[in-house]
Parts: structure tokens; sequence; C-alpha cells
């Protein structure tokens, strides 16, 4: 296989700094691939293997960007908890606050919607028209 550039190729049982395995990385220039520090690195036919051609993400992230799975959320909430309970000196509170900013950063948004238009979203969406008894 040849890494091509122009596409998209997953990593997977990867063990090397610049890659982690179940993330996708993007060609830009041939047998060369971008890593999270946005630097090119080029592979050798030995790390070729570990990668494999796929589909472009719908939104990778960019520089910068945190991205935060569920059972970081629930990591940080233990560490966040942690601080909050040995609160002593300034540095606790401060590691408290920052941890619970993230947190709710982190955490999707609750969607309110009326019954009326919840219904209509299942209408549209399933092909499924509800009626409601009182």
């Amino acid at each position: 296989m040849k890494i091509e550039k122009g596409k998209w190729y997953l990593c997977s049982n990867y063990q090397w700094n610049c890659y982690d395995s179940g993330k996708k990385y993007y060609c830009e220039k041939d047998g060369c691939l971008t890593n999270e520090k946005g630097n090119l690195v080029e592979l050798n036919r030995a790390d070729i293997k570990y990668f494999t051609e796929t589909t472009e993400p719908n939104e990778q992230p960019k520089r910068g960007d945190m991205v935060i799975i569920d059972s970081d959320v629930v990591e940080l909430r233990m560490i966040r908890n942690y601080f909050g309970e040995h609160d002593v000196t300034g540095f606790e509170h401060f590691a408290y606050a920052v941890l619970d900013g993230i947190i709710k950063r982190a955490e999707p948004k609750p969607l309110k919607v009326s019954m009326s238009e919840a219904l209509s979203i299942l209408k549209a969406h399933k092909g499924v028209d509800c009626v409601i008894e009182g």
C-alpha cells in the first residue's frame, strides 16, 4: 500500500508517539502523514502496515481544539471532586474551578422542544404518526 496525497488514513494498533490508534490522519505529501502537532512525518514500509485508507471524517478537530469523550468526562469529574473534597489551598480551589469549566463545556446541552415539535421531528425522520390519547 502507498500513502497518497489528499487521502485520509486510519491508524490501528500503532505504538508510536506521533500517531494514536483509532484516529484518522490526512496525507499532505506522498508517503507522509500529518500528525497531531501538524508536522509531516514520513512513514517507512514497516510503519505503513498500521494505516488503512479511510473516508474523510465529518468534522476533523482543528489544531488546539479539545476532543473529550464520555470516559474522559467521568475521569475529569472524579479528579474535580477530589480537589473539591480537599480544598485547602488556592491550588485546589483553582484546579476545581478549571476542571469544572472543562466538564461544563464537554457535556452535551439538553435539547428543549415542545411535545408537538418532538412529534413532528419523529414523523419527519421515522415516518411515524403519533397520536396521544388523554
